[in-house]
């Protein structure tokens, strides 16, 4: 599979690279976008943007769930950010999760853990599949994903310029399973990332991101924790 990169289909070139009672329903829309079906989910907690590629198989299905960084909203990235465009184009069999996070440093975490994002789910009868979890975060999502990374199910955490802190939780998912993987993109949390992958002599670094998943080298592909200097800025890895 190759995949051209572009501001357009940027981090979901991550996404190749990866193996393949709760708050209340007020409003649910359905729609057809990039091809796949689309819904979007309005509760107290906030929305939630589900996606499926046309051709999802349920029973072999992964999940990868997205969570937003400061300064925005999940429907203003859901509509800025071409994440259906984006989620069709990684050609990944997953069920795509878009929940509220945290607009800026003063709210609190709306999701405390993955566990009750899909029990509201489950409650309103969407089928969650059996599959790995990877979970991907931009910015400030770092803080709601340092929270999560302790459920079992989560396989594989991707991070877009968001390595700010909260190492140690990282690191207790990391060493947790030899099948634990990361991948942390970097710009202007370039310091941070090199400190965070110091820590392991697992980790494997390159500079910029490559044109093609070819581009990746069969080791990078493998890597248990892969850091990569990003030619592309904190919001350009996000926004088309």
């Amino acid at each position: 599979m190759v995949i051209m990169l572009s501001r357009v289909v940027l981090m979901f070139l991550l996404v190749a690279l990866i193996p393949a009672t709760a708050a209340g329903i007020t409003n649910v829309a359905e729609e057809t976008v990039a091809g796949g079906s689309h819904k979007r989910l309005l509760t107290r907690k906030g929305a939630i943007h589900l996606w499926w590629p046309k051709d999802y198989d349920k029973d072999h299905a992964g999940v990868v769930i997205y969570l937003h960084g400061y300064g925005t909203t999940v429907d203003k990235e859901w509509t800025g950010s071409h994440l259906g465009k984006k989620f069709n184009l990684s050609k990944k069999n997953a069920l795509f999760i878009v929940p509220e996070s945290s607009s800026s440093d003063k709210d609190d975490i709306t999701w405390f853990s993955l566990e009750s994002l899909f029990s509201l789910l489950k409650n309103r009868f969407v089928k969650i599949p059996a599959g790995k979890v990877v979970l991907m975060g931009h910015s400030g999502a770092f803080k709601t994903m340092a929270l999560w990374v302790k459920n079992k199910r989560i396989s594989t955490v991707v991070m877009l310029d968001a390595m700010y802190g909260l190492y140690e939780k990282y690191k207790s998912f990391l060493t947790g399973s030899k099948s634990s993987r990361m991948i942390v993109v970097s710009y202007s949390t370039y310091a941070a990332g090199k400190d965070f992958g110091d820590m392991f002599d697992f980790t494997l670094g390159r500079r910029y991101l490559p044109k093609t998943i070819k581009g990746f080298t069969k080791k990078e592909r493998r890597a248990r924790l892969l850091h990569i200097y990003s030619q592309y800025d904190h919001f350009e890895l996000v926004t088309s």
